[in-house]
């Protein structure tokens, strides 16, 4: 009777270990990201090395700026598109990618995309622009400008 006691003790005991994981699971499964309006990231530095993502129109963008490619007259980006989803071959990164700044468009004057299909990404290099603009992904997957303000 004892050794059925120790047993069912131990049951008992992997039994809520197990409900608290689940239950932590759960909790973290339904928190909340940090409210972010749709199409648009929070201001970041230029020296900031921190990458900044935007998830919208089933498409991720990620935009990292790259200190190390970029020179006193040039600005250089990372932009990474991917999807599960979407084409993202018609993607023009030339036609819709640029800086604004009061309400002024800066074209890059450089991309050199790779991938195809759903995992896309292009080095973008632009003429030297001084904080604060928005590097905007424009017209992708339904949504009319995603912002990056730096």
């Amino acid at each position: 009777m004892r050794a059925n006691m120790k047993i069912n003790r131990e049951y008992l005991i992997l039994g809520i270990v197990i409900f608290l994981i689940i239950l932590l699971g759960l909790f973290e499964l339904t928190k909340k990201p940090a409210s972010q309006p749709v199409g648009q990231s929070p201001p970041i530095s230029e020296n900031d090395t921190e990458v900044k993502t935007n998830e919208a129109g089933n498409v991720t963008v990620t935009v990292r700026f790259l200190q190390d490619k970029s020179t006193t007259g040039f600005t250089t980006f990372q932009i990474v598109l991917d999807t599960h989803s979407v084409d993202l071959d018609p993607f023009d990164f030339q036609k819709n990618i640029y800086i604004e700044k009061n309400n002024l468009r800066e074209s890059p004057i450089n991309t050199i995309p790779s991938g195809s299909q759903h995992h896309r990404q292009a080095e973008v290099e632009f003429k030297k622009v001084s904080p604060p603009y928005s590097l905007v992904v424009a017209d992708l997957s339904g949504i009319d400008k995603r912002l990056f303000t730096f």
